[in-house]
């Protein structure tokens, strides 16, 4: 490959470039002074104005108060509380919680896949010598089987469950 510079279409006679010789003066900065910056005033500072703080009325539904403001945006103010709470649920003693218990199984798959990695890298910095590509391989297809196998042993845990109650 070539380093010497290739001819422009109209030919090296007419070439722009400029010469050592043909270089053009700077221009010189000006060395008026700076304009003095101006000084904020300092007179006294007006007060704040308050706005009101009613209270968000409880019978209003945003829908309704959305219409009267004609405001796109308030259907995203909070709603309208109840005075009433919510009626409480009876649950029976001897019943299952309605909140699992344990960690699932994503958890601890996931859990297994940082630490081979932890320990592939301190592996590999004791000297061994690792497939990154096939590692890497192997460990999202055995995190991918054991995710298939733990949804398929909660579901079937699950249906015993609900027989047997």
């Amino acid at each position: 490959m070539s380093t010497d510079p290739q001819p422009r279409p109209d030919g090296p006679e007419h070439d722009e470039r400029i010469t050592d010789g043909e270089v053009p003066a700077t221009q010189q900065l000006p060395s008026g002074e700076v304009p003095a910056t101006q000084q904020l005033p300092s007179g006294e500072v007006p007060a704040t104005q308050q706005l009101p703080s009613g209270e968000v009325p409880t019978t209003a539904s945003p829908r309704s108060s959305a219409r009267a403001s004609e405001d796109p945006l308030a259907v995203f103010d909070e709603p309208a509380r109840s005075a009433d709470p919510a009626p409480a649920t009876d649950v029976p003693a001897g019943s299952p919680p309605l909140v699992r218990s344990g960690p699932r199984t994503t958890t601890i798959v996931w859990g297994l896949v940082v630490v081979a990695i932890g320990v592939g890298l301190l592996a590999r910095s004791a000297g061994a010598t690792i497939d990154v590509e096939l590692a890497a391989i192997l460990l999202l297809g055995a995190a991918g089987l054991l995710l298939v196998v733990g949804s398929v042993a909660g579901g079937v845990r699950r249906r015993r469950r609900t027989t047997a109650a």
